[in-house]
């Protein structure tokens, strides 16, 4: 029964650690389409004075202006796909659910989180850090898509944040700061999802 749990809690942190990254890619392509060709595009319309910007971002500079805003999107959706990989954790919302019954605090959540899931996720969300960063160091690239767009030829990296972080700051700083980031989106993603469930519970009450 124990090896039963101990494989039940490894794969709900594999799938945790999964969606994170899937969630993460999706976000991220979604935010770029909508900066790239809608925000940035609209933007000249209530300043007029950024038109020569943009309009050099769009020509000489594409490349490098598509870069920071791939990066960003990365690094502002890392959380919200936490949130909502954990969010689709059935087993872990039943749980938390039923444990005094959503009375706990979020101090009180978390440190159950910990106690009952949280190493192993921690475990998993670092060795996905560490694979990734040493899959960078041997090949110095992602698998990546190259697509034709209206404006040119666009790219989707599968590993976005990773993909930002490296090509920015290097694989050795880069790795330290994919770790940071993804243990912190980790911690994140549970509390807001915590939160969720116990707003669900109450309501459904």
């Amino acid at each position: 029964m124990k090896n039963k749990l101990g494989i039940i809690k490894f794969g709900g942190s594999v799938v945790f650690a999964f969606l994170t990254l899937t969630f993460n890619l999706l976000l991220s392509i979604l935010f770029r389409i909508l900066i790239w060709f809608w925000f940035l595009p609209n933007l000249s319309i209530f300043f007029p004075g950024l038109v020569p910007v943009l309009e050099n971002a769009y020509g000489t500079n594409q490349t490098h202006t598509y870069f920071i805003i791939n990066s960003i999107c990365a690094i502002i959706t890392i959380l919200p796909a936490s949130t909502l990989a954990c969010r689709l954790l059935r087993g872990r919302r039943k749980a938390f659910s039923e444990y005094d019954k959503c009375k706990m605090s979020y101090k009180e959540g978390l440190l159950d989180y910990w106690k009952n899931n949280g190493l192993t996720d921690a475990i998993l969300f670092g060795t996905t850090a560490i694979v990734l960063t040493i899959i960078y160091a041997n090949s110095v690239k992602f698998p990546t898509v190259i697509y034709r767009a209206p404006d040119g030829i666009g790219y989707i990296s599968m590993f976005p944040l990773a993909f930002a972080l490296f090509e920015k700051i290097g694989t050795f700083f880069g790795g330290l700061l994919l770790l940071v980031l993804l243990e912190l989106a980790m911690l994140g993603g549970v509390f807001f999802a915590q939160k969720r469930w116990r707003a669900v519970y109450f309501i459904e009450e």
